[in-house]
């Protein structure tokens, strides 16, 4: 390689670092003043400051839901640096993900009542052994998934959360049986900032971050995430996961920076 594709390279190097270390300083910086918005729009809502109007309660509702998506990036943002920079820690502890999902069921009753919708988690066939995983994190990437489902169905929607033993793996599945993710996108889909569209064709909310931050913690567990999306079937989501792993590792820090090699996609599940 010449000397000049070197220095190419490098300054490139040193443009993505500075890149990452400004969206870094910049999503601290906005957490206090996103927090102190918060703050304020829950006292109005809860009527410290008086009754409101029909129509102020639909604007401060507006906002508030504005200044949660706001929030919600900031976090994402923060994560993905943490990640990026090889500041992860990831800490796995034997984990029973039986009660794992049971957990996260049961954190999206109300949110499954909203839009109306049934959520199935029916316990597994097969005994399913004790999983070496950060449950944390873990439960973070399905809540992705689970979210997703619920944003792409807005409305009479149905999850099935699954979860069996395939050999020396354990594989969770969440499905949806509404829309389809269509195909133009189905490439993209494990890339940063790629949001999907709903079936009235409006974009949805979020940060486009979700998906990225699944699959990159499923990665960090030596596990696989995949997907399948069929019209009249639905879309579901599988995360493979080896029983046997590490207690204790963090994200490489020799990996390039992401944004000079190609990310790469998450495979579609083989029928």
């Amino acid at each position: 390689m010449t000397k000049a594709k070197l220095n190419e390279l490098e300054k490139l190097r040193q443009e993505v670092e500075a890149s990452k270390e400004f969206i870094n300083v910049a999503a601290h910086q906005l957490q206090e003043p996103l927090a102190s918005i918060k703050w304020q729009l829950d006292s109005l809502l809860g009527g410290r400051s008086g009754p409101l109007k029909p129509k102020q309660q639909l604007v401060i509702d507006e906002i508030y839901a504005i200044n949660q998506d706001a929030i919600r990036l900031v976090k994402d943002l923060l994560f993905v640096a943490r990640l990026e920079g090889g500041r992860l820690e990831v800490d796995r502890q034997k984990t029973d993900l039986v009660v794992l999902i049971s957990r996260i069921k049961k954190r999206y009753e109300p949110a499954i009542k909203e839009y109306r919708g049934v959520m199935h988690f029916d316990s597994p066939k097969g005994a399913i052994p004790q999983v070496l995983v950060d449950a944390r994190l873990l439960t973070q990437a399905v809540d992705n998934l689970i979210s997703n489902a619920l944003k792409y169905n807005p409305t009479n929607t149905h999850v099935d959360i699954g979860l069996e033993r395939q050999g020396g793996k354990v594989v969770i599945s969440v499905r949806s049986r509404g829309s389809v993710i269509p195909k133009a996108k189905q490439g993209q889909l494990f890339e940063k900032f790629v949001r999907g569209e709903t079936k009235q064709n409006k974009k949805t909310g979020g940060t486009g971050l979700g998906l990225f931050i699944t699959k990159e913690i499923v990665e960090l567990h030596h596990g696989e995430i995949s997907f399948t999306s069929v019209a009249g079937k639905g879309t579901t989501f599988f995360i493979t996961l080896p029983i046997e792993g590490k207690s204790k590792v963090k994200n490489e820090k020799s990996k390039p920076p992401r944004e000079v090699a190609p990310l790469p996609r998450g495979r579609q599940h083989k029928s």
